[in-house]
């Protein structure tokens, strides 16, 4: 919002609990452009504001940039590992992953997305936690650091494999964790030789 005269008071209040712009997700003001992702001019501009708002909006237009850049490189990143690599939610929900053949099992990501790690992993409607077997999700957030556990998995052929299982938090800006990444790294060869 850039407030040029008594327009941004009025554009100000439409956010306020009698027009509740909240309806529509729109009830936080940004007060920076490197923020928002859209600018209003309330109220009437001059010439000599043009170079100001020409910035302001120039701003935006490289944050948009560099968050394009970033979500690119990610994917990337994502899709170069021969490990499997998921994200996963609090609630151990897949929100991201490759589409390495020790989680998709030939399946298409979109078919793992939304579904449980331990469902992807060990074909299992319960978590890990076993007597037998841990969950390293469960240890990162009992302890906020990164957990690592070998576990046994049968892949689509019906092969067993010795996988290393290392999981790695994220935290949010409050300092909490929000998601976690999730590696899956196949040592059957390794552990052969």
């Amino acid at each position: 919002l850039f407030g040029t005269a008594c327009c941004a008071i009025e554009l100000m209040a439409t956010g306020a609990s009698h027009y509740d712009l909240g309806r529509f997700g729109m009830e936080v003001f940004r007060a920076s452009p490197r923020q928002a992702d859209l600018m209003i001019v309330a109220g009437r501009g001059s010439e000599k504001m043009g170079p100001g708002l020409r910035q302001v909006y120039d701003q935006m237009s490289e944050q948009e940039a560099e968050i394009n850049l970033a979500t690119s490189f990610a994917s990337a990143l994502l899709e170069a590992s021969p490990d499997g690599v998921l994200v996963i939610d609090r609630d151990f929900r897949v929100v991201n992953c490759n589409s390495s053949p020790l989680i998709s099992d030939g399946l298409g990501r979109e078919s793992i997305l939304g579904r449980h790690c331990h469902e992807i992993i060990h074909g299992e409607e319960k978590r890990c936690a076993s007597p037998t077997r841990s969950c390293p999700a469960e240890e990162v957030l009992r302890t906020g650091r990164p957990a690592r556990v070998v576990h046994e998995l049968t892949v689509a052929d019906g092969e067993t494999k010795v996988c290393q299982v290392t999981t790695y938090p994220i935290f949010n800006r409050q300092g909490q964790i929000s998601q976690f990444v999730l590696t899956i790294r196949d040592m059957t060869k390794d552990l052969s030789e």
